[in-house]
């Protein structure tokens, strides 16, 4: 059975969402983006504590589909989170996720998180 964490990676916030075996993709956590040490040790935890096994972080192409000054910022944080946890971690474009919400909804990173979920899910097929 798959558990797969999405995060949605911002230089203030990173928003998170989650899916456990058959069941409904669930925005979760907002998690304050100032302390790496503590983003690392809060995405720990919660892989140990749902049992994820596949970690999904979108990528934030630019319109062309290039990787651009942010998604090298993202590749760093991947690289970082490699090392903290010892699961598969995948990228997709994540282009546009925060505009398919209203910008009054309280935990949109998290949200986002959930839209990039379900679009790695679905060109994905698992």
């Amino acid at each position: 059975m798959k558990n797969y964490l999405a995060i949605d990676y911002g230089a203030k916030n990173i928003g998170i969402a989650y899916k456990i075996g058959d069941s409904p993709i669930v925005p979760s956590d907002i998690i304050d983006n100032t302390v790496p040490e503590e983003v690392l040790q809060h995405i720990q935890t919660f892989v140990q504590e749902k049992n994820i096994n596949h970690i999904i972080v979108g990528m934030p192409y630019n319109l062309k589909g290039e990787v651009g000054e942010q998604a090298k910022t993202i590749e760093a944080f991947i690289q970082t989170l490699a090392a903290t946890v010892p699961v598969p971690i995948d990228t997709t474009d994540e282009r546009f996720t925060t505009q398919m919400f209203p910008g009054t909804l309280e935990n949109i990173d998290s949200y986002s998180a959930g839209a990039i979920l379900k679009s790695f899910l679905a060109r994905n097929k698992t």
